[in-house]
């Protein structure tokens, strides 16, 4: 079953994936799910899935520091590899533990992974994993213990949603110039484009910053008097402040703020309200800052850390339930069709056959069968529907009483295999057939239909006709069943 809503959210992903193999000091345990949330950026651009090879995280004081982080993924169907790690050199890697988690991050930029550039972060649940520490064999740190998780691929490919695989380009394609609401197009791809420092301006290079995934590089750039080209030769004396981020005032020199959704702006009082004489209403003078504008914001969180939370076990209760229901299916799938081989055995080689059975009892099970009683193969030429075998099925129901065909419960065999197939439903349901009938072998088709209404004591009758796929001529039968109700 596919649970593709369960990874809509894309912040967080939600790999319900089978168990895999998690080692740590020599033994091996079982666990599912291994990560609790995974996100992966490329500047690769291919259309091909994402898939984990290997994990392997060490430490000797339980992740306050680390000595190797190491991540093997690889690209589906080409096999290409991605090999990281930070003992290496391949990969630059932060490894920190918060509470019952341990976040793993991996950013290899392309001069020194040889692939394209590459953010990785995995997030570990420790309660799940049960890390120990136990005595490192490695002669390095023989007196120390050790900490490992250890994910292998065992046989099955362990492949990543493709909502927590985020692939894009990584340069800057186009430069755009936004003057109040006009935006126009200064550069498009391939041209160049330059910065430089008009009057009373200064451009450098910021201090450079290494976050938890990359390195951010900053340009400063700075409105500083007689910088750049110098003073403009119209400045003499004060400097006035003539737009605001490219807006200009109003005829009244207003700059007009318009906040929208859980913004607001107020003016705050430079000191407290003093009371006069009541007139028209007003009871007290104050004093607003000036200059000054203040902008509020409403928003907050849309639910607590507690409650998405449960949301999330609440999902992945509903998912293992699902799961069961699958497998109770494909069960009842099983035995239809034991169900209808043994029907074959015991209905024997006739010519065209049509059974009613009622069961539960508001269900009403239908089986209908054709002999080849000739030489020669039924139903041959399966590639021209309109040539293929076609059984027209006919309830003639008491008042009162209505059928409706339960959707997925029809199974159609013969001794070349079998297939899910539903009736077409109308005035006759109508179940079209694409499996060769062998000579002196027969085709079944069982079904299942709902009973609805008073019933109890009633007599349900149904017609079968059956043409085509090569019979000589067409062939029919008739049946009828007496109806009772549970009380």
């Amino acid at each position: 079953m596919d649970f593709d809503f369960l990874s809509s959210n894309l912040q967080i992903a939600y790999p319900f994936q089978q168990n895999v193999t998690v080692g740590r000091a020599g033994a091996d345990t079982e666990i599912a799910p291994v990560f609790a949330a995974a996100r992966i950026r490329s500047t690769d651009q291919r259309d091909e899935r994402l898939t984990l090879e290997s994990v392997y995280l060490e430490s000797i004081d339980d992740f306050a520091t680390f000595d190797e982080a190491h991540v093997k993924l690889a690209w589906q169907p080409s096999g290409d590899l991605l090999d990281l790690s930070f003992a290496s050199g391949t990969s630059n890697a932060v490894v920190q533990r918060y509470g019952n988690w341990i976040v793993a991050s991996w950013y290899a930029p392309r001069d020194i992974s040889g692939v394209s550039d590459i953010a990785i972060k995995l997030i570990f649940p420790a309660d799940v994993i049960e890390i120990s520490a136990a005595s490192s064999s490695s002669p390095s740190s023989s007196s120390a213990t050790t900490v490992v998780i250890q994910v292998d691929k065992l046989t099955d490919e362990l492949a990543f949603h493709s909502s927590v695989v985020s692939q894009g380009p990584n340069k800057v394609r186009r430069v755009y110039w936004k003057r109040g609401d006009t935006m126009e197009l200064i550069a498009a791809e391939g041209e160049e484009f330059i910065v430089q420092a008009g009057f009373n301006m200064s451009i450098g290079a910021g201090a450079g910053e290494l976050t938890s995934e990359r390195q951010v590089t900053r340009v400063a750039i700075d409105a500083v008097p007689g910088a750049g080209f110098g003073r403009y030769l119209i400045c003499q004396g004060s400097q006035y402040l003539l737009t605001m981020n490219g807006v200009n005032a109003n005829t009244q020199g207003e700059l007009v703020l318009s906040p929208q959704e859980c913004y607001w702006q107020t003016q705050e009082l430079r000191d407290g309200i003093t009371p006069i004489t009541p007139e028209h209403g007003v009871t007290g003078s104050a004093r607003v800052k000036a200059h000054e504008v203040k902008l509020n914001n409403a928003c907050g969180p849309c639910c607590s850390c507690d409650d998405y939370i449960a949301t999330y076990n609440n999902l992945h209760r509903l998912w293992e339930r699902a799961q069961s229901a699958s497998s109770k299916l494909y069960e009842l799938a099983v035995s239809y069709s034991s169900l209808v081989g043994l029907h074959g055995e015991i209905a024997g080689c006739s010519e065209l056959n049509l059974l009613l059975a009622q069961r539960n009892p508001d269900q009403l099970i239908v089986t209908l069968s054709l002999c080849n009683d000739t030489e020669t193969t039924l139903n041959d030429d399966t590639d021209e529907p309109n040539q293929q075998l076609l059984f027209e099925l006919v309830f003639t129901p008491p008042s009162d009483v209505n059928l409706e065909y339960l959707k997925g419960s029809g199974l159609l065999k013969s001794s070349t295999g079998s297939i899910s197939q539903d009736p077409t439903p109308g005035t006759a349901y109508k179940i079209r057939s694409n499996l060769p009938v062998l000579p002196r072998t027969t085709t079944f088709w069982v079904g299942i239909f709902t009973i609805i209404g008073d019933y109890d004591g009633k007599t349900l009758e149904a017609a079968l006709l059956a043409s085509g796929g090569g019979l000589i001529s067409p062939r029919s039968t008739s049946a009828a069943i007496e109806l009772e109700q549970e009380e």
